[in-house]
């Protein structure tokens, strides 16, 4: 895992830590590998990673998935403005592409 994806991948952890709290960010960890959804999916295979998060809560992940696209545009210093149309998959896809160009 590139340094970006590893920084894209600390939001992620930070915002499940805040709006779910440790134990309950750890059980959905949990959740995730047993529908083979591991941490480096996040980076990895990000829709894949949002499927797993919409499996376990539904259309409230998408309150999930606004919180990761902001924490990881302040992380990055983007303007929220410049990605507002994009799900968190598309600017995970973004920050990786940039950082391999």
């Amino acid at each position: 895992m590139s340094e970006r994806e590893a920084e894209i991948a600390d939001c992620v952890d930070k915002v499940l830590t805040e709006v779910l709290g440790e134990f309950a960010k750890r059980a959905i960890m949990i959740t995730m590998n047993e529908k083979g959804i591991t941490p480096s999916d996040i980076v990895k295979q990000p829709d894949r990673f949002m499927d797993g998060l919409r499996s376990v809560f539904g259309s409230g992940a998408g309150v999930l998935e606004k919180a990761f696209i902001f924490e990881v545009c302040k992380r990055f210093r983007v303007d929220t403005r410049s990605v507002a149309n994009l799900s968190f998959a598309d600017l995970v896809k973004r920050m990786r592409n940039h950082s391999e160009g």
